[in-house]
């Protein structure tokens, strides 16, 4: 049609060419190819901005300090951190205020003291409003803060005879009456039992019995990156290990609590308060 590109040059000039011009069709073809590179790219630099605010959390662990970057593909067996805490003051450096969750306790659990005093008082209900977060079958109730990546430490005094303390996921049932409702019978839960006479652990529906002395009050340690959930008798001269769980937090947890008798009684024990009798003569409920 053009003899020539010269005369193809001039023609494409004109303002009435009807033609589209090939250099219009290139540059269509670029943008879309440019679209695709320039929203790569700002997916990219979320991606290494979200990257970047995750390593620098984990450099600020100051248990692991850099070392949690390669918690992912180094097995547990090869990390390094600081000594597990032996004595009450250690323990302390890693105190945890914690309360009970309202949104979370059954009808027959009756909150006190700024909700960090529980006790059962089955028949007795009491006006809470229905909410997908609260136990309706077990007599059980969840801390309001979780435990993540960290280590904790509080206390709780306890009486009655059929106390649980221990940690679950905030994915457990709330409604159901099967037994993986509740903190003793899942996978995904560790508690301690306290009958009224001994101290017993269990995990997935399992009962370990355990040898120790009653305590009147327990310190409950837990390790989130070296999968530690340990239990004491706090006295006030020592710290008598009851029984630790080996375990494999993969989310946060939440102190749990599931009070099964009437009368049952957690209270959260304020840090600063020093232990007073040592221990419970087996059978003796704490007032």
């Amino acid at each position: 049609m053009f003899p020539s590109l010269q005369e193809y040059c001039k023609f494409k000039n004109t303002e009435d060419s009807v033609f589209p011009s090939v250099y219009i069709g290139l540059k269509d073809k670029l943008s879309g190819i440019r679209k695709v590179i320039m929203d790569s790219t700002v997916h990219l630099v979320q991606l290494l901005h979200n990257y970047r605010n995750k390593l620098e959390e984990f450099a600020r662990e100051e248990e692991y300090d850099i070392r949690t970057q390669v918690s992912a593909v180094v097995e547990r067996k090869y990390w390094t951190s600081k000594p597990e805490p032996s004595t009450r003051q250690q323990f302390l450096q890693y105190a945890s205020d914690i309360a009970f969750d309202p949104d979370t306790a059954h009808r027959y659990l009756r909150l006190q003291e700024d909700n960090r005093k529980v006790t059962n008082t089955t028949p007795w209900e009491h006006p809470y409003p229905d909410l997908p977060s609260r136990f309706v079958h077990w007599r059980q109730v969840l801390s309001q803060q979780s435990l993540y990546l960290h280590r904790y430490y509080f206390e709780v005094e306890i009486s009655g005879a059929g106390t649980y303390i221990g940690l679950t996921c905030k994915g457990i049932d709330r409604k159901g009456k099967e037994r993986n409702s509740c903190i003793s019978g899942n996978n995904f839960s560790w508690s301690l039992h306290w009958n009224g006479k001994e101290f017993s652990a269990w995990h997935s529906d399992t009962e370990t019995p355990l040898k120790a002395s009653p305590f009147r009050r327990l310190g409950i340690y837990v390790n989130f990156q070296g999968g530690v959930l340990s239990f004491y008798g706090v006295e006030p001269d020592a710290m008598t290990l009851i029984h630790t769980f080996d375990c494999k937090f993969s989310e946060p947890v939440y102190p749990a609590f599931w009070l099964s008798k009437k009368e049952d009684t957690v209270r959260i024990v304020d840090l600063g308060e020093e232990p007073e009798k040592p221990a419970l003569t087996s059978g003796e409920a704490a007032p």
